[in-house]
């Protein structure tokens, strides 16, 4: 979806898909066949580090931290002066080229999820700056990113920029009768949708309330997921979240081996279920202290 709408904006930018994961066996990503132009696999921006640096991080823990690789990457082996970051979630509704525009004497922009304030706890705590679906960098925001200079992200205040689930509450998103999407009166550009289920389906009904036409864009919205999964793909699927034996990974596993040194010095693959591996000694662990939730 994300590249669908993007291509379908800006079919002269390129394109890069920054996968967390591998293939399950039977499929076979092909970039020829997908409307990205190139692919960057995140267990490839670690070097020897990538095994224990996977395990360590859930999955939205490790697509968060292969942004700042993928964007030294992309930085260092191409002359690109703009890069743009979106979640896959995305689907961009109309032309970015104000942002390209904004990047001409700005080093880094960011949409705010929300242009006012909240009143009230939750909702603050659920939208907060650092919840970016889009950031933007100009070459010299990433030439500097090591050095002294450390420029403030310039927040995008307009309610056009971006719209999600959570932050309908303060937002009127209409489709006037040419069939433009408006957020607050401006065009809407970026929607981060975020995710789909009976719990998003919830957040949609508490935020968007009686808004019919944001309901509308939702259900699009799952038209378009519908489209684009590709049934070959195991519902659920993705590759580091098991042992090599099957058994699935808790969360608190990866903490602690995340926490512990001594335990990343011991086992360098933690994925690895055979003989004296990390799994054999959770498994003693796990007998030992069954509350701590080490296994599965």
């Amino acid at each position: 979806m994300l590249a669908a709408t993007l291509k379908k904006r800006h079919p002269d930018w390129y394109l890069w898909a920054v996968i967390s994961d591998r293939e399950p066996g039977g499929f076979a990503f092909k970039v020829a066949d997908e409307l990205f132009d190139d692919v960057i696999w995140s267990d490839e921006l670690f070097g020897d580090l990538a095994t224990a640096w996977l395990f360590q991080h859930d999955l939205s823990e490790l697509c968060a931290a292969a942004k700042g690789r993928a964007l030294s990457y992309i930085a260092e082996s191409t002359d690109a002066d703009r890069i743009f970051y979106f979640d896959p979630a995305v689907a961009i509704l109309n032309s970015l080229q104000p942002l390209v525009d904004s990047l001409e004497t700005a080093s880094l922009l960011g949409t705010p999820d929300q242009v006012e304030a909240e009143n009230n706890r939750v909702g603050a705590l659920g939208n907060e700056f650092g919840s970016l679906g889009f950031e933007a960098y100009s070459r010299t925001f990433v030439a500097r990113r090591s050095g002294v200079f450390t420029p403030r992200p310039i927040p995008i205040k307009d309610a056009g920029w971006i719209v999600a689930s959570w932050n309908l509450n303060q937002r009127q998103v209409r489709i006037d009768r040419s069939g433009e999407i408006l957020a607050d009166g401006s065009v809407l550009r970026i929607f981060n949708f975020d995710r789909i289920g009976p719990t998003a389906d919830i957040a949609i009904q508490r935020c968007a309330k009686h808004n019919l036409d944001a309901y509308e864009i939702w259900s699009w919205h799952k038209r378009q997921v519908q489209r684009y999964t590709d049934p070959t793909i195991p519902l659920g699927w993705w590759k580091y979240a098991q042992y090599s034996n099957g058994s699935q990974i808790t969360k608190a596993a990866r903490e602690l081996y995340r926490n512990r040194e001594d335990l990343r010095r011991a086992f360098l693959n933690p994925f690895d279920a055979d003989g004296k591996s990390y799994y054999a000694w959770l498994e003693k662990e796990h007998r030992r202290f069954p509350s701590k939730d080490l296994l599965d």
